[in-house]
């Protein structure tokens, strides 16, 4: 019989999140892969073939080509409003930018721009990837 030391994550920072956990605390943590029942699974179902979520280097940076700032409580409200359909979460239907790179949310401990062929946040399965300056629009504020 499986003990909850059995169930547990290993999260992006490295750190171990033991069972039971709910879904705040497992986007918190930003798992890469799960331990169940004796059985070691990559979390790929964001999108990063080597597991986690994609992300940008610094919390609460991901901007809109419009300026909106992606914070966790604008997130939770496009999930309210939309459910769970696969939208852009942005207006404009364009993939967010981390504010810091300047580029999308990449997988982390690689270089990787996320695979949503392989699931991701529904939020983003609707954008499309096209570049815009987002420090040019920070800038003026447009």
């Amino acid at each position: 019989m499986p003990t909850q030391q059995d169930e547990r994550c290993l999260c992006k920072d490295n750190s171990k999140m033991i069972s039971p956990f709910n879904i705040m605390s497992f986007f918190q943590c930003r798992a890469k892969r799960c331990k169940c029942n004796g059985k070691v699974r990559v979390v790929t179902g964001f999108g990063c073939p080597k597991g986690g979520i994609p992300d940008c280097p610094k919390e609460y940076e991901l901007y809109c080509k419009d300026g909106t700032n992606l914070s966790p409580t604008r997130v939770m409200r496009h999930k309210m409003v939309t459910g769970r359909v696969q939208n852009c979460i942005c207006k404009d239907g364009i993939m967010p930018r981390c504010k810091t790179t300047g580029d999308v949310p990449k997988c982390p401990g690689t270089e990787e721009e996320p695979d949503f062929s392989l699931g991701g946040a529904e939020d983003f399965i609707g954008c499309r990837v096209e570049y815009f300056d987002l420090k040019e629009i920070l800038k003026t504020g447009s």
